[in-house]
């Protein structure tokens, strides 16, 4: 660019904030280079350019915009320099102006600020953790680590739904994470809530089964298992419906039969909170048959080696799963999981002796009282009925040989 350094040279704006009718005139151009005449600074004529005040022909080749206290910029040239300050000037009058979105760091990244917001979700479930990390990790994916936050918009999450290749739950369940991350980020940092897609989804319904063919299937696995923990983990699933299949899986030896009850922490439950479940007297008998073992060694355990594993290893997490599957082929019972034939087929058939408060509360919610305090602050302890009510419909609790329960 071609400058005349002859006209008004004597003219410039030195202030790092000035006022030129109704446009803001804060910022300046500096440049590092010297003059390779006189060694001396060059001096910023706005808006014609930069030289030399005793040597005019002299000019720059590097540019530094500084904005105030604010962010700082480099450039090459000088007309991108001119035009970086002249917009930061523009959203300064305009009310826009916003410093963040222009220093190294970038605090509004989306990737970083998905960081600090995962970090709120510490005392969640590892396992609710690690889905909202999935899904934000989509959008970082999509967008970029840096997209600044402030420019993500509907287009933007439709985009990321439609091209999820997931069920419609799942879609749902990911909108509804964005839609958290973006109501704690307005209260974070004042940023608008985009509009959020909407995804409709119908759940499928969990096929159940009798009573009676839930105990064939809890009957026939104790039967084909060599690991009678397996057996006895399933058959608690199906009274404890307040215990998930894998909340069952983590428990350790410390967390059954605390004053009759399994504790279940935080850490390991759906709903990131300490659960407590009571346990019927005859499963107390049950478990205390086994050797007791260290506190925090897991309870559903290998009782034998195989392969690389060692006796004494947590089993399998899809292990009652899969002993559930083998029990249900070799009786011909078709189309039925594992949730479906112990939880629901439970609920379904103990709902119609229960309200549903009832079974709320002391079926599948549960608090704590002053001797668990240690566990939980405020709640009523759950009460045993329910639980008593499944095993009379399951036809009592039997009682087997301490032989067949050693490990």
């Amino acid at each position: 660019m071609t400058f005349n350094p002859r006209h008004n040279t004597s003219h410039s704006f030195d202030n790092n904030t000035t006022n030129e009718g109704d446009m803001t005139m804060k910022g300046k151009i500096y440049s590092d280079d010297r003059c390779r005449v006189c060694g001396g600074k060059f001096t910023h004529y706005e808006p014609r350019g930069m030289w030399c005040p005793d040597h005019p022909q002299e000019m720059p080749t590097r540019f530094r915009v500084h904005f105030g206290r604010g962010p700082s910029k480099r450039f090459k040239d000088y007309d991108r320099a001119i035009r970086c300050l002249t917009g930061w000037r523009y959203e300064t009058d305009q009310g826009k102006f916003d410093p963040r979105d222009y220093t190294r760091k970038n605090p509004l990244g989306f990737a970083n600020q998905v960081d600090a917001w995962l970090k709120t979700k510490a005392d969640k479930s590892e396992r609710y953790r690690r889905n909202l990390k999935n899904w934000m990790q989509r959008g970082v994916e999509l967008w970029g680590a840096d997209r600044n936050v402030k420019s993500i918009k509907y287009a933007d999450l439709e985009d990321l739904v439609m091209g999820y290749d997931a069920s419609g739950k799942t879609k749902h369940d990911m909108i509804a994470t964005y839609k958290q991350f973006f109501t704690w980020l307005n209260k974070r940092e004042d940023i608008p809530v985009p509009s959020m897609p909407e995804v409709s989804y119908k759940l499928g319904e969990r096929k159940i089964i009798t009573i009676q063919q839930q105990q064939d299937i809890i009957n026939e696995v104790k039967r084909i298992c060599p690991n009678p923990r397996i057996w006895i983990g399933i058959k608690w699933l199906s009274i404890y419906v307040a215990i998930r299949p894998a909340e069952m899986w983590s428990l350790k030896e410390n967390q059954i039969n605390v004053d009759g009850y399994f504790v279940l922490p935080g850490a390991n439950t759906k709903e990131g909170k300490i659960k407590l479940v009571p346990m019927l007297d005859a499963d107390i008998d049950l478990y205390k048959t086994f050797p007791q073992a260290l506190p925090q060694l897991h309870f559903f355990r290998r009782h034998r080696g195989k392969g690389v594993t060692a006796p004494g290893e947590q089993i399998s997490k899809r292990a009652f799963y899969r002993w559930w599957v083998r029990a249900c082929n070799n009786l011909e019972i078709t189309g039925v999981d594992l949730y479906g034939g112990t939880r629901h087929t439970t609920t379904s058939a103990v709902s119609e002796y229960f309200s549903m408060d009832e079974m709320q509360r002391d079926g599948t919610q549960h608090g704590s009282n002053k001797a668990f305090q240690r566990y939980c602050r405020t709640g009523s302890v759950p009460k045993r009925t329910i639980y008593e009510k499944v095993a009379e419909l399951q036809g009592g609790v039997t009682r087997f040989d301490k032989t067949v329960l050693r490990d």
